[in-house]
């Protein structure tokens, strides 16, 4: 993959977004009723147009506090989230973007038809088809995906091969980023790749947030110090609770102060884990109790800030390293008493608010590089005045910067991205720096002083499209509303119809799957070869109940398989359907309706394939009212069934559960359809179980189409349907039995989805 991302892929700046949320806890119940705390009250602010990494061991709760900002998590959840000072709506989902651990896509489909489905469902309505799959198809090249674009998403070792885990892991971003997210979470998205491999990803991200202000959030489970320095806004959570938020530079000085200073060789990063990863549960709340005293609500930049103090300045940091070298004047008593939490001076933090470093003294292990104070192995980012670029020097010693050398300015982390009381709403790009914001944010001038506003602009569109201008009073809900517009039902019905189609092909035409029903029709033809036709069945008394067991097996094979294959296939297809939902990337009628009237002719052609192979090698009647009725009971009969595995995959959440749910009352309705044990001798009690059994109108119908109006023999088909076989029902009445069958278990299985809070979650 590309180390960086061409910012001509994203011209458009959405609105600029940030994120403040308090109290919030996070409790679930596990299988034996007990209740597990999450998150314990935790509290902080994202600064808008950042990337921020969300840090901390297993276990400590990163995954579910990205899932709780992202709206992905709801149950079990108190507190409050809120996006530019608004409580989370509809609306501000649309603007969000989320990146899964787990790889969640149509195994079927290639690359290229994923992310251009995506670009089709999730631009705005503003945006042409053409501009829409043009823009997938630059992505697919930014990201580095071309030479997979044509292969199937399925893992290796399947047929037709599949991506690797890296390509995989770049398809789900790339997924993402053609919705143009205002804010983009990704969990834990460096899992799994090599360093290199994540240190580019990063890069890219790091690039995508500052060229197009968007406000990028990762949870991140041990990342080296070349990747910590790229962040920047750090959140680190330990237990559940948060025990630091800052910039990457503040860990070391603030671990200094509060008694833990970093040895020589580590970096920042490394220092911290090692800290949260401890099992001295007395260091575990020390952690927590300093960052809780120093937890406060700034109203100037309206966002949770960690106060600083005295000991926490770069110079202190140099007093203790000395000491720690043998060369500081003061006493090993003198320092700890100078380093206790206890005797502690609190003050407000603000960006540069450290002392300049006198003229000529260098710095230690951990010093001050551009402006930042990084540690030993930490000095991969260096920062001047008026550039953004990212400096690879961690493989060499950097040299000593004096603060006399370097403007206020260089060291200020702008608070233009998050001071304003209004939602900022006009964003730009002109030459690399976001303009149209209530207060500038480009870089600062030479100077020192503020940097001029740039003229009043409109935001770009992606290709021809005409400039936007956006008022700087809108709200989240106004911005979607104008600029954000969803493309209509019909249109949103179109595209996820073409994609169950693309879907049903790779399943239906997989040589496997074709084979295997060609197999079985094909054994059936030749076991049953010329047995029953017409002369067989004048002449052979046996020919009869040869003929029963034919048609019996032959619908029964078309009640278990599609009942069976919808419980192994659409979970998987719940899931991805579920996080577009999340997204709302469409309402969940327009994917119900396109999977319907897309199942309809592609599950003619199995039974068409089958039910000819089979039946003219049996020799039954060759007449085309014959052979249409066998062919259309054992159609509708798939469909009946399949809308059953539907039921059971929609409303069951554990697959074993499903799975026996299943196999037991399909049992329950194939003993009950009245050819192994006769309606007459059923208890009346459970003779009820007919009156939905599928397998019986499957049975039934192809019984009738054979035997009524025939001759068997001396004995009349109608005599033996009525008297022998107990069989009362018309072909119609068969044949409407099974689509009442197919439209209300699928009506059930849509209500299922649709309100179901479990369905509605990605597992």
């Amino acid at each position: 993959m590309r180390s960086q991302l061409s910012s001509n892929t994203f011209t458009r700046s959405p609105l600029v977004i940030s994120v403040s949320f308090s109290n919030l806890e996070y409790s679930v119940t596990e299988k034996n009723g007990n209740t597990k705390r999450i998150l314990h009250g935790v509290a902080g602010s994202i600064p808008a147009c950042q990337l921020c990494a969300i840090m901390g061991p297993s276990g400590a709760g990163k995954t579910s506090l990205l899932n709780i900002l992202g709206a992905r998590v709801t149950d079990g959840v108190s507190g409050e989230v809120l996006f530019n000072d608004q409580p989370p709506t509809k609306a501000s989902r649309r603007l969000m973007g989320f990146v899964m651990q787990r790889d969640i896509f149509l195994e079927t489909l290639t690359v290229q038809d994923t992310l251009r489905t995506t670009a089709l469902l999730r631009m705005p309505a503003s945006h042409t088809s053409s501009e829409k799959i043009k823009r997938a198809e630059t992505v697919i090249d930014e990201m580095g995906l071309r030479k997979c674009a044509h292969t199937r998403i399925a893992p290796q070792g399947l047929r037709g091969g599949g991506i690797s885990g890296g390509e995989l892991k770049r398809l789900n971003v790339a997924n993402e980023l053609l919705a143009d997210p205002a804010l983009l979470f990704l969990d834990e998205p460096t899992t799994g790749l090599d360093s290199t491999s994540a240190l580019a990803l990063t890069a890219s991200l790091k690039t995508l947030s500052q060229e197009s202000g968007r406000t990028i959030v990762a949870s991140i489970h041990q990342p080296s110090g070349k990747v910590v320095s790229l962040f920047d806004f750090l959140i680190v959570l330990c237990d559940g609770r948060i025990v630091f938020q800052g910039e990457p530079e503040r860990i070391c000085p603030y671990l200094a102060a509060i008694g833990f200073p970093c040895p020589p060789g580590w970096s920042a990063s490394d220092h911290m884990m090692e800290l949260v990863n401890s099992a001295d549960e007395e260091r575990k709340s020390l952690l927590v109790r300093e960052y809780e005293k120093r937890l406060e609500w700034d109203s100037e930049s309206d966002r949770f800030t960690m106060r600083t103090c005295s000991s926490d300045r770069p110079e202190a940091l140099q007093q203790q390293q000395l000491q720690q070298e043998g060369t500081h004047p003061l006493s090993a008593s003198a320092q700890t008493a100078a380093t206790s939490s206890n005797n502690l001076r609190l003050l407000p933090i603000r960006s540069g608010a450290f002392p300049a470093v006198p003229e000529g003294e260098e710095e230690g292990e951990e010093g001050l590089v551009g402006g930042e104070l990084v540690c030993r192995k930490e000095k991969a980012r260096v920062r001047t005045s008026g550039s953004s670029s990212l400096a690879a020097t961690a493989a060499t010693p950097a040299a000593s910067v004096s603060m006399s050398q370097v403007s206020p300015a260089a060291t200020a982390v702008p608070s233009s991205v998050y001071s304003s009381p209004t939602p900022l709403v006009e964003a730009g790009l002109q030459g690399g720096s976001l303009v149209g914001l209530s207060r500038p944010f480009s870089s600062p001038s030479p100077t020192g002083g503020p940097a001029e506003p740039p003229e009043r602009g409109g935001i770009k569109g992606r290709g021809d499209s005409p400039p936007r201008v956006l008022s700087r009073e809108l709200t989240i809900e106004q911005f979607v509303a104008k600029f954000e517009k969803r493309p209509s039902w019909f249109y949103l019905t179109g595209v996820l119809m073409q994609r169950e189609c693309k879907n049903l092909e790779g399943k239906i035409l997989d040589p496997p799957q074709l084979l295997q029903h060609v197999a079985m029709c094909i054994a059936l033809g030749v076991l049953f070869f010329q047995t029953l036709t017409e002369r067989e069945l004048q002449e052979n008394p046996g020919a009869m109940k040869t003929m029963e067991g034919f048609l019996f097996f032959i619908t029964i094979y078309f009640c278990f398989t599609p009942m069976f294959n919808a419980l192994f296939v659409f979970p998987a297809e719940k899931r991805v359907v579920a996080k577009e939902r999340s997204s709302k990337a469409y309402p969940f009628s327009a994917y119900f309706v396109s999977k319907t009237v897309a199942e309809i002719p592609s599950q003619f052609l199995i039974p068409v394939l089958c039910v000819s192979i089979a039946y003219f090698m049996s020799g039954l009647y060759l007449e085309p009212g014959a052979f249409f009725s066998t062919l259309l009971i054992v159609y509708v009969t798939e469909m009946a069934a399949s809308a059953w595995g539907l039921v059971f995959s929609a409303a069951i959440k554990d697959f074993t559960a499903m799975f026996t749910s299943a196999v037991v009352v399909s049992q329950v309705l194939f003993l009950s359809s009245g050819f192994l044990v006769a309606a007459e001798n059923i208890p009346v009690w459970i003779r009820w179980v007919r009156a939905i059994s599928f397998m019986r109108y499957a049975y039934e119908g192809a019984m009738v189409v054979h035997l009524e109006g025939q001759q068997i023999g001396e004995t009349a088909g109608d005599v033996i349907l009525r008297d022998r076989l107990g069989i009362s029902i018309s072909f119609g009445g068969a044949v409407a039995a099974q689509m009442v069958a197919a439209v209300g278990l699928r009506l059930l299985t849509y209500l299922i989805l649709r309100f179901s809070k479990s369905a509605k979650q990605v597992q």
